[in-house]
């Protein structure tokens, strides 16, 4: 990404565009729970979603110069971009399964 100062501008103006959002998962278990002292506490792990904010898109287009005739694409760039960072996590785990046991 150094040696292409457009495709820096692009993750730049992407991760300004996207939001970061943080939820537990919920796991099922086979036991019963208690009926007595029901607490709320997280039951599985966390997963980290990214998704296109309307109101940090808008502002990095502000901020970018972006016309409106190249709005959509920012949009699809940005779309790509909050797509691709969620699902890091699982393909990096996927790649070294593959190597352990390929």
């Amino acid at each position: 990404m150094a040696g292409d100062p457009l495709l820096s501008q692009i993750y730049q103006f992407c991760s300004m565009a996207t939001e970061r959002n943080e939820r537990t998962e919920e796991m099922t278990s086979a036991a019963p729970t208690p009926t007595h002292k029901q607490k709320s506490r997280p039951k599985g792990p966390k997963k980290v979603e990214y998704y296109v904010s309307i109101e940090k898109f808008n502002w990095a287009c502000d901020l970018f110069n972006v016309p409106q005739t190249h709005k959509m694409e920012a949009l699809e760039w940005a779309s790509f971009f909050s797509s691709k960072a969620t699902d890091a996590p699982k393909v990096a785990i996927q790649e070294i399964r593959r190597d352990r046991w390929g």
